[in-house]
């Protein structure tokens, strides 16, 4: 193996794509600075990575490795044995790569290959995105040569960390503020679960939106849907179907949305879970929305994200408990009846965006690997 081949870096994690973004961003630096270093990304079968890793032009591996955090009896036993595999493979990928740094971001894969990497005394940074820090990170902030939060109330945990933000691609930053829309077209809404839809939003968010066109308010609605769900009520195609008879066809359901900055530039009002990288990503494009984050989120980590937008004027928060097809409406109209009030909150939310996050990320990793 050559020098070369030795010198490249190693990251770690994905499943959703809150994890694997941010990893996208921070390889996007790094090769930026150093285009003859080799990135190698290490991930599961199972995540987002497969699909979006490659198509970024990064090769991909794999380990054997699932959750444990809060899995049934039968989720937990499957997890624990498959521990001794993803270790084995981490050993493995990391002999072969032997790179000037480990990144974990997150995700199934970012435990056992940040923990390999420290057994190997390779030098390792981990990230954590979220307000409230999940138990994986926790224990690998103790193994980690660096960590490095996307925001500040994470140091409450973490208190060793580096706040650098979430890395965003930098096209969000491209939105046009609101001010500057057209005040005669229609409003237009962006509903969006995160990278895998969020069967609520489906139920609940379409009647909500009919109701608030009956109040003679215009809309124009782009419905990021996630994968078919047959059965269970709001199948992509079901939605589709509802939104025709019920708006006139005003409105596209989506699986996935392959071009995000480009929708978040064109939506006046975004209705959405708040995963870190979600709430990263509204910030960035300076866009109000509606947040109502995933109840079952371990450590309510969501809903941490959602009051630091809602705390500086950005966004409007309702909880699933809180969650109908009438309080959603009831939201969306008050929210849509000021342009300028969208504005406002759109700019607040611009504020708490850091365009250099992926830069600041990308120091750490680079100088951790000069403290070998």
């Amino acid at each position: 193996m050559s020098k070369s081949e030795r010198d490249g870096y190693v990251i770690a994690g994905g499943g959703t794509g809150g994890h694997v973004f941010p990893a996208l961003a921070l390889a996007g630096e790094i090769r930026s600075r150093r285009p003859e270093a080799p990135i190698v990304f290490v991930g599961t079968r199972r995540g987002l990575e497969v699909d979006l890793v490659p198509r970024a032009g990064f090769p991909l591996e794999f380990v054997r490795a699932q959750g444990l955090v809060g899995k049934s009896y039968s989720g937990l036993a499957s997890g624990a044995a498959t521990l001794p595999f993803s270790f084995l493979d981490s050993l493995r990928i990391l002999d072969r790569h032997r790179p000037r740094a480990v990144v974990g971001v997150g995700g199934y894969a970012s435990g056992p290959v940040v923990a390999t990497a420290w057994a190997r005394r390779t030098p390792s940074v981990i990230h954590e995105s979220n307000a409230v820090p999940g138990v994986t990170n926790r224990i690998l902030a103790k193994l980690a040569t660096r960590v490095v939060a996307g925001t500040e109330a994470a140091l409450a945990q973490l208190p060793s960390a580096i706040v650098v933000g979430n890395p965003v691609r930098p096209e969000f930053f491209a939105a046009a503020p609101l001010d500057t829309r057209d005040a005669k077209r229609p409003f237009r809404i962006l509903v969006v679960g995160g990278s895998q839809g969020a069967s609520i939003l489906n139920r609940l968010v379409p009647a909500a939106l009919v109701a608030v066109r009956s109040q003679g308010i215009a809309l124009d609605v782009v419905h990021q849907a996630g994968k078919a769900r047959r059965g269970l009520g709001f199948d992509r195609d079901d939605l589709q179907a509802f939104y025709e008879r019920a708006m006139d066809g005003a409105a596209q359901v989506r699986e996935f949305l392959d071009d995000m900055p480009a929708e978040f530039a064109l939506a006046d009002l975004i209705v959405s879970r708040s995963g870190a990288m979600s709430v990263a990503e509204i910030a960035a494009a300076g866009r109000p929305s509606l947040l109502i984050p995933f109840a079952a989120a371990t450590h309510g980590h969501q809903e941490a994200n959602a009051r630091a937008l809602e705390r500086a004027g950005a966004a409007a928060v309702l909880t699933e408990g809180a969650a109908t097809s009438e309080s959603i409406a009831a939201l969306v109209a008050q929210l849509l009846a000021s342009s300028e009030r969208l504005s406002r909150m759109g700019l607040a939310a611009r504020t708490l965006s850091r365009r250099d996050a992926a830069a600041r990320f990308c120091d750490v990793v680079f100088g951790v690997e000069r403290a070998r």
